[in-house]
């Protein structure tokens, strides 16, 4: 547990980790067209990029 700058309140997460789980330390891909590979400084294009995604 941490305790915050302000005193107020404690920040504290939770964590597990599977030992036995069979890994195939394969990085994940996200399905065709989930990627966005444009700018991501260019707000009107992740804009609608992601506004196309609800289509």
């Amino acid at each position: 547990m941490l305790r915050l700058p302000s005193n107020y309140a404690d920040l504290s997460y939770g964590h597990k980790a599977w030992t036995t789980r069979t890994r195939a330390n394969q990085p994940y891909v996200p399905a065709q067209g989930l990627a966005y590979t444009g700018n991501p400084a260019d707000e009107a294009a992740v804009r609608t990029w992601v506004g196309g995604l609800f289509q």
